[in-house]
């Protein structure tokens, strides 16, 4: 057992060493360019500004043309119904007729105008949701990029524990052989042994499936290996009144709220064109040709121009009109709430991550310092343990104590980048 633990150690430590070192930046930089959510985002925003100039169209005057080619089949001699030249009575012909059309309507209650507005607030909008996907999704990254470093980290210790169970086991044998312990003891160290080799491979699992989380953020097949930096930097904390003006000020989610606000603010003023007249001005020119199949050929062309102005106003449509003004201003009305009630939950949000972050800062200085105790003692231990100064089982206790140190140290460092990241998220500082 103790030659294969020996033989397999330096063979998994040779397969990541060969794996590729991906830095924090490298994984930002691979988020931004295939994070399905920033594409979409990015996606939606460009629908949002075409709607824009879709909706600006009709401030223009509108020109089309027509074209048509047909054949009329013989008249009833005599009969002018279908054809009012007589010289076409009783004989099929070819007719081909063209059309050119515009119209400019000057005036719609500006209707349009207050369309377009609410499209250009929509588009706002959709700006703001993928300016909030830019910030969101690094800060995604982030974190399990610091959680595969954790478990990193925690794969190492189980590994180191594993080396002294194995040392521990060795000298228990060489003891047993010269009849210094009993079997007991030896039982004890090789069951350890096992379970820390257990341990072992239920740790590299579960760095195993935080590799696939970040793939999958990044975009990419959740297969490629890769490792990480160990490291997780942490930063002191600016002024809460200060994050909170940064809040306010560049806060995505509180950005698209306003932006709602104001197209839901454009389709209210939209709303009351039904209660006004409309205006046109317009334009049409035809020209009509008809060829006879008889002899000797007879044509006619005839062409005409028409142009005035049009005035709509309406007077009744059963209350639809009516209705749907006071519909829009509720869905106003609500926008506006909604306002409010975003700029509440982001202070409500941030003050409780201030606080998060407070006291995971805290929480890590207190942690890092009892694993350096832990790790000293363990040293120690192990020394008098090859002394002889110390039982198996104690040095057990003192290996327990120390990978339960260190695992509290690593995940408080974790936790403490995780609400630092969460707390600049919410102030929509980007993640550098």
């Amino acid at each position: 057992m103790k030659s294969a633990v020996f033989l397999l150690l330096p063979v998994v430590a040779w397969c990541q060493e060969t794996a590729p070192r991906l830095s924090l930046d490298d994984a930002l930089a691979l988020a931004r360019e295939g994070n399905t959510s920033i594409l979409r985002a990015r996606s939606q925003s460009a629908q949002a500004q075409a709607d824009v100039s879709a909706a600006t169209g009709p401030l223009w005057p509108s020109l089309w043309a027509l074209s048509d080619l047909g054949r009329l089949g013989p008249n009833v001699p005599g009969d002018a119904r279908y054809n009012p030249s007589s010289a076409f009575r009783g004989a099929a012909n070819d007719q081909w007729s063209t059309a050119l059309s515009a119209r400019w309507t000057l005036f719609d209650g500006l209707s349009t105008i207050s369309n377009r507005q609410s499209r250009s607030g929509l588009a706002t909008a959709a700006q703001a949701r993928e300016s909030g996907q830019d910030l969101s999704v690094p800060a995604q990254v982030a974190v399990a990029y610091h959680e595969v470093s954790r478990q990193q980290v925690l794969v190492e210790a189980a590994s180191q524990e594993l080396s002294v169970s194995e040392e521990r086991l060795s000298i228990a044998r060489s003891r047993l052989e010269v009849g210094t312990v009993s079997v007991l003891d030896e039982q004890q160290a090789q069951l350890d042994d096992n379970s820390d080799s257990s341990a072992l491979l239920r740790q590299k699992l579960t760095l195993s499936q935080s590799r696939r989380q970040l793939n999958w953020l990044l975009g990419r097949d959740p297969e490629i290996p890769f490792q990480v930096d160990d490291s997780i930097a942490l930063s002191a904390l600016p002024g809460r009144e200060d994050l909170l003006r940064e809040a306010k000020e560049r806060s995505p989610i509180l950005a698209e709220a306003k932006a709602k606000e104001a197209a839901a603010a454009a389709d209210e003023r939209g709303s009351r064109a039904a209660f006004l007249p409309t205006l046109s001005l317009y334009t049409n020119y035809a020209i009509l040709d008809q060829f006879r199949d008889d002899h000797p050929p007879a044509n006619s062309s005839w062409q005409s121009w028409q142009y005035g102005v049009q005035l709509s106003v309406p007077v009744f449509d059963g209350g639809s009109s009516l209705a749907r003004k006071r519909s829009l201003h509720e869905a106003f009305r609500q926008a506006q709430i909604n306002v409010r009630e975003t700029e509440l939950a982001l202070e409500r949000d941030l003050s409780q991550a201030y606080a998060a972050a407070e006291q995971a800062l805290v929480n890590e200085g207190l942690e890092s310092r009892n694993a350096e105790l832990a790790d000293n003692t363990l040293k120690l231990a192990l020394l008098q343990f090859q002394l002889g100064a110390l039982s198996g089982i104690d040095l057990r206790r003192v290996q327990e104590t120390n990978l339960l140190a260190r695992s509290r140290a690593i995940s408080a460092r974790t936790d403490a980048s995780a609400s630092q990241i969460q707390l600049f998220l919410l102030a929509g500082r980007p993640l550098r």
